[in-house]
């Protein structure tokens, strides 16, 4: 994978000299490439294809259907184009893994996917894929930050964001050193470690580098990064001023998603966020988008939605030549807060959860009542038994708790069989608060 993230990296400083017309143009010539590929080796692109009588040579991603996750779920066997990979084999997979950072068939990377529908999904990479969708981090930055770098988030699976920064950990292009650290320890053990690391860039969910800005405002943290990285949820614009002021430095907003890797960046110096163009096809459409993935060849997603808004802004600063959009992107929270032993509010994520698909939680979604107490609703999956499959999701919060010394908070746990989403926006949050806890 080396070769292939300096390749990408190389390509991407080439990629900036291009016109906005150029990256047009560049677009349509992959995305044909793409679909002749698909044509060849994917039964169900075959299929549609023949079905819709699109033109290879001369189509564009509009004269595709719209893909949905749970298309894409009850398909997979037929969209991907290695006859070797199947679901079935993916989810074994991830089950023997462990969140080691093993390769399924010992070529491809696999990550693990939740979102918006609170549907759970698993997209597949080979290397040259993987180094080609996450090197754009790399566009319009300072290489000193990269030196030693450390990343905050849920690390015990095969997410998105540990992904792809262990991804580009690969190459000292990028990276001199990386340290992750699990969203999940206790506060003052990562306030400790920083400490010791001294990291020249931080990535995490602004929640938590929002908790980490007010221990640097406090004393009690005491790095000097040269630049933070916000990923995984809406970075709000008074929560990115205030932890730019407490570090001092300029803030990368993050764009990523498991389906399609790096998507976007946002810097104060953007005004706004750039979307991939080069690797990626965006159409915006009120409430959600479609994106075409120019890249992933093993698993092509052709018009597949996402439930994100963007809104495309007037570009003046012309830095990168890519759409560019408004900074702020709507994505769900997948933190909570809560008072932990020592009487201290403190962060917890439960995505972790999202590796119990295989095991039989299909979905989830937690009701934060006051900050010693959550409801979670889960949904199950009818093939496995339920009293183990509730079972093994209690031990698994138990260790949560215990890890983050959060003994005293107290949970329950409701078997469902369909989650809500948010009445006036339609769009689902595994977090939500009750009314009453906001008194």
């Amino acid at each position: 994978m080396f070769f292939s993230l300096v390749k990408y990296f190389l390509r991407n400083k080439q990629t900036r000299r291009l016109t906005p017309e150029k990256v047009k143009a560049l677009q349509l010539e992959q995305f044909r490439k793409l679909v002749r590929h698909a044509s060849e080796k994917s039964p169900y692109y075959r299929r549609l294809i023949a079905d819709h009588q699109i033109p290879i040579d001369t189509c564009t991603p509009e004269d595709f259907p719209v893909l949905t996750k749970s298309e894409v779920m009850k398909n997979f066997d037929e969209i991907v184009t290695d006859p070797a990979i199947s679901k079935e084999a993916v989810v074994d997979f991830l089950k023997q893994s462990g969140g080691d950072r093993k390769l399924f068939l010992g070529k491809y990377h696999v990550i693990h996917t939740s979102g918006t529908t609170g549907e759970s999904g698993y997209a597949i990479y080979n290397s040259d894929e993987m180094a080609r969708g996450v090197t754009s981090i790399t566009l319009g930055l300072n290489f000193d930050v990269f030196r030693k770098m450390a990343f905050i988030g849920a690390t015990g699976g095969a997410y998105a964001g540990v992904s792809i920064s262990s991804a580009v950990s690969d190459t000292p292009l990028i990276y001199r050193s990386h340290s992750s650290f699990d969203v999940n320890m206790p506060f003052r053990d990562m306030v400790a470690a920083l400490n010791r690391l001294k990291p020249s860039g931080l990535s995490g969910y602004p929640f938590a580098l929002r908790r980490l800005a007010e221990a640097q405002n406090d004393g009690i943290l005491k790095i000097n990064p040269k630049s933070v990285f916000s990923g995984g949820e809406s970075l709000r614009e008074p929560d990115k001023k205030f932890i730019q002021k407490a570090f001092g430095v300029q803030m990368l907003n993050l764009y990523a998603s498991s389906e399609f890797l790096m998507m976007g960046l946002g810097l104060d110096k953007f005004g706004g966020m750039y979307l991939m163009d080069h690797n990626l096809i965006f159409e915006f459409h009120p409430y959600h988008l479609c994106v075409t993935n120019l890249f992933n060849y093993t698993l092509p997603l052709i018009r597949y939605q996402m439930n994100d808004e963007l809104k495309p802004v007037q570009d003046n600063t012309r830095q990168l030549p890519f759409t560019k959009v408004e900074n702020l992107i709507g994505r769900e929270s997948v933190v909570s807060a809560f008072l932990n032993d020592d009487g201290e509010m403190d962060f917890m994520s439960l995505q972790p959860l999202d590796s119990l698909a295989e095991r039989g939680v299909t979905g989830f979604q937690i009701k934060v009542l006051n900050n010693r107490h959550f409801q979670l609703k889960v949904i199950l999956h009818p093939e496995f038994d339920a009293a183990a499959t509730l079972q093994l999701l209690k031990t698994v919060i138990d260790e949560f708790l215990q890890e983050k010394r959060m003994t005293q908070v107290q949970y329950d746990v409701e078997h469902v069989r369909e989650l809500s989403a948010d009445s006036k926006t339609g769009k689902f949050q595994h977090v939500v608060a009750d009314p009453l806890s906001q008194a």
